[in-house]
């Protein structure tokens, strides 16, 4: 039976891989920040290659929008108002 920190450590190793290959990045994760924001679940990941910070929000499990930053304040902040536009345009469709 596996400890609950080496499941952690498989679960964020594949979390990185799955970013990697679904956002086509070249990086390597060093640092995930899982959080939420109106209802919407975001992630802002720390790369190595290139350096800085990429986040991704996930509107629907097929909706995603991503984007990369310099910094982590500016990856949440991007990540939020993207949030903001996507709940806008939901709004306006319905």
């Amino acid at each position: 039976m596996k400890n609950k920190t080496s499941v952690l450590t498989e679960d964020l190793a594949r979390h990185e891989l799955e970013l990697d290959h679904l956002n086509g990045t070249e990086g390597v994760a060093a640092l995930c920040l899982y959080m939420e924001y109106k209802g919407i679940r975001f992630e802002v990941v720390q790369t190595a290659n290139p350096t800085g910070w990429k986040w991704v929000v996930h509107f629907d499990p097929n909706r995603r929008k991503s984007g990369i930053s310099f910094s982590r304040a500016m990856a949440i902040t991007s990540a939020k108002y993207a949030i903001e536009k996507g709940l806008k345009a939901l709004a306006r469709v319905k």
